[in-house]
């Protein structure tokens, strides 16, 4: 839904510095060598971008208290305009004769970015080799038992009980074993954001593998 001022398609795409992971939207007439066709704004921080839409849409509208930002943005945005000047919102509304769309100005000055995307440093940290170790050895001893538990038909107690653990540990830890592939290779690289750890994980796990995916904003705090 993102577009430069020229009607180009901006492509999601990210960078890795120093084992940061940098997210960035590009202009796709730089990516198909149209260098002389693309926008104002070639290149643009995600998270920046991200963050300002979602807030000016939430100001706009009535949500609903449980849906998610990827529904809100699938209902209610036509297009995002990425222009020097602010972002250009265009949400879709209902007219007496159907359908129509409404435009809002998003008050917006673009950074300049470095090639390749890489954009200004973030808040947050990566995560600390500590809390790594910890991460992964929880996730491979939540994938152990789940293995077993399906295999040979255990128990929770019993599992809990051959591991010299509390079972209410035991079950806090297993949803661990159902992480997206994305969470875990951040895990596994150290590049997941500071504030992921074993505690803040397992309170709240989404289901779906998109909305876990999530997490690794590192605008994206668990509660």
């Amino acid at each position: 839904m993102i577009y430069d001022d020229h009607g180009n398609l901006m492509a999601p795409s990210y960078t890795i510095k120093a084992g940061i992971h940098y997210r960035y939207y590009i202009s796709h007439a730089l990516l198909e060598a149209r260098r002389s066709e693309a926008g104002s704004v070639r290149r643009v921080s995600a998270p920046e971008v991200e963050h300002l839409v979602l807030s000016a849409l939430k100001a706009k509208i009535k949500l609903e208290s449980e849906q998610r930002n990827e529904d809100m943005i699938k209902q209610h945005v036509e297009r995002v305009i990425i222009r020097s000047t602010g972002i250009e919102l265009a949400l879709k509304t209902e007219g007496i004769d159907g359908a129509i769309t409404s435009t809002t100005c998003i008050p917006f000055t673009p950074r300049s970015l470095p090639r390749k995307g890489i954009v200004h440093t973030p808040a947050q940290q990566p995560l600390d080799p500590q809390k790594r170790d910890a991460l992964i050895d929880a996730i491979v001893r939540s994938r152990r038992w789940v293995k077993r538990l399906t295999d040979e038909e255990l128990t929770t107690e019993k599992l809990a009980r051959e591991d010299k653990i509390a079972e209410r540990y035991l079950r806090h830890l297993l949803p661990l074993a159902f992480l997206s592939p994305r969470v875990v290779k951040a895990i596994v690289e150290g590049t997941a954001p500071a504030h992921l750890s074993v505690s803040s994980l397992t309170r709240s796990i989404p289901y779906r593998w998109a909305d876990q995916d999530v997490i690794l904003s590192t605008s994206h705090k668990l509660p």
